[in-house]
């Protein structure tokens, strides 16, 4: 799962930094991230759904995790 690749700094940076301190925001938007069948699914619901500049380094370090579960590990099988 993405959470499970996100250490404890990292997760205190995402949730102050994209979801403005709201942890059950962070939470639910990962559910939804780890429920995508697809990168493309998991990124259009990013750049439609929330307001974040898709530039953003913390956004791009989400994007990273997201292509590492749904893109890397689909080719190694």
């Amino acid at each position: 799962s993405i959470s499970s690749a996100i250490g404890l700094n990292e997760k205190f940076e995402f949730i102050q930094n994209l979801f403005n301190g709201d942890k059950s925001k962070y939470e639910s938007t990962l559910e939804v991230l780890n429920a995508a069948t697809n990168f493309n699914e998991a990124f259009d619901y990013m750049a439609n759904s929330l307001s974040w500049d898709m530039d953003d380094i913390h956004v791009q370090r989400i994007l990273e995790l997201i292509r590492r579960k749904l893109i890397v590990k689909k080719n190694e099988q």
